[in-house]
C-alpha cells in the first residue's frame, strides 16, 4: 500500500509540474534546448542494499525499490549545439526499509532507511532538426545512509551505515516544450566492498527512471 501510495503522489506531483511547465504555450523551441540549469522530478526503481558489520563480517540486504528524486543540474551544448556536458545533484526518498533474518544464527536486522543523495556527470548527443532530444551516459556517486536496529542472541544494539556505489547507464530526453523535457533512464551500479567478507554478493539488477525536468 505505501508503495502504491508513493507512485500516486509522484504521478500527481508529475501532473502538476507538466501543467505550470505547459501554461505558456506560446514558448517555442530552440537550439539550446538543453543549454543552462535545470530542477526536475524523478520516480522509479533502484537496486537498495544495506549493511551491519556483525562479527566481522558485513551482513547485506537487497531489493528493487521505488525511489522518489529532486535532480538538479547545469548543461553546456557545444560543437553546433550538438555535444553535451553537464553535471548534476540528486536528492531521492526511498520505500527503503530493509531486513534480515538468520534463525540458525539468532539474529535479526532491520535497515531503517535515511536518505539519499549524491552528484554525477552527463555526456551526451543532441538529435533532430530542432535539435529536441538528446541522447546521454551518465555517471553518478551515490550515497545512503541507514539507522540498523541488530538483536542477535537477544541481545539488542543499533549501528548506522553509509553505502557508496557509482551508478551509470544510458538515457534518453525529449523537450517537448521551450522549458518542460521529459526523460527516461536505465542503468546499473558498481560497488566494492574491499577485503571485508559478506554474507552475499550484490546483484546487478537494472536501476530504471521516468520523470520531468524544467529548464531554466
Amino acid at each position: 500500500m505505501e508503495l502504491k501510495n508513493n507512485i500516486t503522489l509522484t504521478f500527481l506531483v508529475l501532473i502538476i509540474i507538466f501543467l505550470i511547465a505547459t501554461h505558456d504555450v506560446r514558448g517555442q523551441l530552440h537550439s539550446e534546448n538543453f543549454d543552462g540549469f535545470y530542477i526536475g522530478l524523478t520516480s522509479g526503481i533502484q537496486n537498495i542494499f544495506a549493511g551491519s558489520l556483525i562479527q566481522g563480517e558485513d551482513i547485506l540486504a537487497q531489493d528493487s525499490r521505488f525511489v522518489l528524486e529532486i535532480p538538479i543540474g547545469f548543461r553546456k551544448q557545444i560543437v553546433n549545439d550538438r555535444l553535451l556536458i553537464g553535471g548534476e545533484v540528486h536528492y531521492g526518498f526511498a520505500d527503503g526499509n530493509l531486513k534480515h533474518i538468520d534463525m540458525e544464527r539468532e539474529l535479526v536486522i532491520d535497515y531503517n532507511f535515511k536518505s539519499q543523495y549524491g552528484f554525477g556527470i552527463t555526456l551526451g548527443y543532441v538529435i533532430g532538426n530542432k535539435k529536441n532530444y538528446l541522447l546521454y551516459v551518465y555517471g553518478n556517486e551515490t550515497k545512503r545512509k541507514f539507522d540498523n536496529s541488530i538483536l542477535s542472541s537477544n541481545v539488542s544494539f543499533s549501528q548506522k551505515d553509509k553505502q557508496g556505489m557509482l551508478r551509470y547507464g544510458l538515457g534518453f530526453e525529449w523537450a517537448f516544450f521551450k522549458k518542460l523535457h521529459a526523460r527516461l533512464s536505465a542503468g546499473k551500479l558498481r560497488v566494492d566492498f574491499g577485503d571485508i567478507q559478506t554474507n552475499i554478493d550484490v546483484e546487478d539488477q537494472l536501476d530504471y527512471n521516468i520523470g520531468l525536468l524544467y529548464q531554466f
